[in-house]
């Protein structure tokens, strides 16, 4: 509801073009999962095992004061990459259509400096989810929405000029890093309590490395699509496709999130050989029902939605609502399957054709769209998914972890 209104804020007052801008700059948001450096699934699997007995809580902690201070170096290091490619005017050729707006280059560079600011600070969400508090992080993710909501609210009273609000996504993230981070600490203190600063750290990288891989190719087929469709039309049509996006991105984030909470029970009952596949069997189903009526949803409603929040100046088509319903719907229903290879060697095979099914997806998104428009791209994404991650991940997953009877 929070970017409904936030869209309409947009295109009334400063016009689709500037929306364009906006959805542009949010796009990075999720675009740079890989700056982690994969050292978030590595502090979840440590945590887990803490959970579990198998290492001690003073060996986990050092494992997460490990991974803050290397994506403090992280963090610093796409802030000065982002200043570098400002200078030398990279950006222009970046943006795509969402170049004709002035300022378009400086928004950019804010997002990518809050995007740097937030890494060390974004652990905390996997931190929470590490512990079981995935509602607690869920909690305070809302605190993204409601302040771009508020700060767009205000800017648009002041008249500002239209690049400032695009850097309010990035500025919202950079909060809900902030509190994020600030609980985590409290409910790691509370759990193991004080520990000892020179016990060893187990090797992060064992899982760190292949997820590092793995969120460079879901970038690459999952998280790449509003940067792609900037450069398969124009800002109009980037404009339309980036209002559905803003509808399926939070049903793919709660689709997302949900899955992510699976995570250390899956591990945990992997440990004690208690994960059956009917367990898993009524997970896909859930998340499966949960993608078919969310699709729906975008078929039926964005079209119309599209219209009235703009007030007429956007217009959605259904094939790009039908396509944006397709992937959504089966996007939600891999995700158990994705938690349940969270191991290194399940790791490694997820990155491999992860990065394999965003490899053929972009190309196939980027002609997709130059022949058929916005919803090639959504064609595209939806094409590498069922047809290169499903089935092989499936397959194997499987055989590799739920028992035969």
């Amino acid at each position: 509801m929070c970017n409904m209104v936030v869209i309409g804020v947009v295109t009334r007052q400063w016009g689709v073009d500037s929306y364009a801008l906006y959805a542009f700059g949010a796009a990075w948001l999720v675009a740079l999962p890989f700056a982690d450096l994969g050292l978030g699934a590595g502090v979840v699997n440590v945590l887990s095992d803490a959970r579990a007995g198998k290492i001690g809580p003073a060996a986990a902690m050092a494992s997460v004061r490990r991974a803050v201070i290397l994506l403090s170096f992280s963090g610093a290091a796409i802030s000065i990459l982002g200043v570098s490619a400002y200078r030398l005017g990279f950006f222009t050729s970046v943006l795509g259509a969402a170049a004709i707006v002035n300022g378009a280059e400086i928004a950019l560079l804010v997002t990518i400096c809050f995007i740097g600011f937030a890494l060390p600070l974004g652990l905390g969400m996997r931190l929470l989810q590490a512990m079981s508090r995935s509602r607690e992080a869920a909690w305070i993710g809302l605190a993204s929405p409601i302040t771009t909501l508020c700060c767009a609210a205000a800017l648009a009273g002041v008249g500002v000029k239209s690049w400032v609000v695009a850097c309010v996504p990035g500025f919202a993230a950079l909060l809900v890093a902030l509190l994020t981070s600030m609980r985590a600490r409290r409910v790691l203190r509370a759990e193991f309590g004080e520990t000892e600063r020179s016990a060893p750290a187990p090797e992060l990288w064992r899982s760190a490395a292949p997820f590092f891989v793995l969120t460079i190719g879901t970038a690459l087929g999952s998280q790449s699509h509003r940067i792609v469709a900037s450069y398969v039309g124009d800002a109009s049509s980037l404009a339309a496709f980036a209002f559905v996006a803003q509808i399926v991105g939070p049903a793919v984030s709660v689709a997302s999130f949900g899955a992510q909470s699976l995570w250390p029970g899956y591990r945990i009952a992997l440990a004690a050989g208690e994960l059956r596949g009917r367990t898993l069997a009524r997970h896909v189903g859930v998340f499966a029902g949960y993608g078919v009526s969310a699709g729906c949803a975008v078929v039926v409603g964005v079209p119309w939605l599209a219209g009235s929040v703009s007030g007429g100046a956007l217009v959605v088509d259904l094939g790009l609502a039908l396509a944006a319903g397709a992937y959504l719907t089966a996007f939600c229903a891999f995700q158990p399957i994705g938690m349940l290879m969270t191991d290194r060697r399940g790791l490694w095979l997820q990155a491999a054709v992860i990065v394999t099914a965003g490899l053929l997806s972009v190309p196939a998104m980027y002609i997709l769209g130059k022949e058929i428009g916005a919803a090639g791209v959504y064609v595209g994404a939806f094409a590498g998914l069922v047809m290169v991650l499903w089935p092989v991940t499936t397959s194997i997953g499987l055989r590799w972890y739920i028992p035969k009877k």
